[in-house]
């Protein structure tokens, strides 16, 4: 790999390594800013660090990008399932993030095949009868959080986890849900507030 000027650039200012950062550049729609060692990105629509390019169990002089389509590869993986096992289920692509404001990161679908990824819950009744007016569950990003407190996050080499009981129907969806950066509270935010 060899480094852009903009990657020398960007290295230099977030000290991080050129080479990684060539990466990073290849794989962001926007880089949006940074902190040291990370540059904060827009990728498919999807806010996160690096784009999702990590070091983390690869090795040594090697960096893992996510996969080039989630959903495809979701979608390949519960076909197989089904051709091999005879088992009809849904199937997440996850990764771990950080969360604006939180310490630690925790499980978020990047594809998903087979099941809703985002439940409305829009129009139901609180305890106290108000209508919801906001609320949708990320339903694939709670089943990936709740995974990868099997899965983990280092020398645990458990690649996949098995989820039963949640009661959610099985069909043909394809996709995580996002909504437009101007749709979203952070990005709108920021953006307004960009000098």
């Amino acid at each position: 790999i060899t480094p852009s000027p903009r990657a020398q650039e960007l290295a230099g200012r977030y000290h991080m390594d050129p080479r990684t950062v060539e990466v990073v550049l290849a794989e962001s729609d926007e880089i949006v800013g940074g902190i040291p060692g990370f540059l904060l990105c827009m990728k498919q629509g999807t806010l996160l660090p690096n784009a999702g390019v990590d070091a983390s169990n690869a090795p040594p002089g090697c960096i893992v990008p996510l996969p080039v389509d989630p959903n495809a590869s979701a979608v390949r993986i519960k076909d197989e399932i089904a051709h091999r096992c005879h088992a009809n289920i849904g199937v997440i692509i996850a990764d771990s993030r950080t969360h604006a404001m939180r310490l630690g990161c925790s499980g978020v679908a990047i594809g998903c095949a087979g099941i809703t990824s985002v439940i409305d819950d829009r129009g139901r009744c609180d305890l106290f009868g108000r209508k919801l007016e906001v609320t949708k569950r990320a339903v694939a990003d709670n089943i990936a959080s709740a995974a990868e407190l099997v899965m983990g996050e280092a020398d645990e080499c458990t690649p996949a986890a098995i989820v039963r009981g949640l009661g959610m129907p099985i069909g043909d969806l394809v996709g995580v849900d996002t909504i437009a950066a101007d749709e979203c509270l952070f990005m709108g935010v920021f953006r307004n507030n960009r000098t």
